[in-house]
């Protein structure tokens, strides 16, 4: 069974998308995009809670990129 994880915050679903998590959508909830995950564990929301989460710099600011664009497109539709 799949288990569906939903966030609005930009930096979370960067960080997700950084360590190979699957995005499986983005949905357009009022003005705001909301980014759709699937299987996302427990443990990593908490170790991104924590701070516990590393990324590498330039790859995270391109994926932040990236994501604005398609969450831009998300809400022209």
């Amino acid at each position: 069974m799949k288990k569906i994880f939903s966030t609005n915050d930009i930096v979370l679903a960067a960080s997700l998308q950084l360590h190979k998590k699957n995005m499986i959508k983005i949905e357009k909830h009022g003005n705001r995009g909301v980014f759709v995950f699937e299987n996302i564990e427990d443990d990593f929301l908490n170790n991104y809670d924590l701070g516990k989460i590393v990324v590498e710099p330039v790859g995270f600011s391109s994926t932040v990129k990236q994501l604005t664009i398609s969450v831009k497109r998300v809400m022209e539709r």
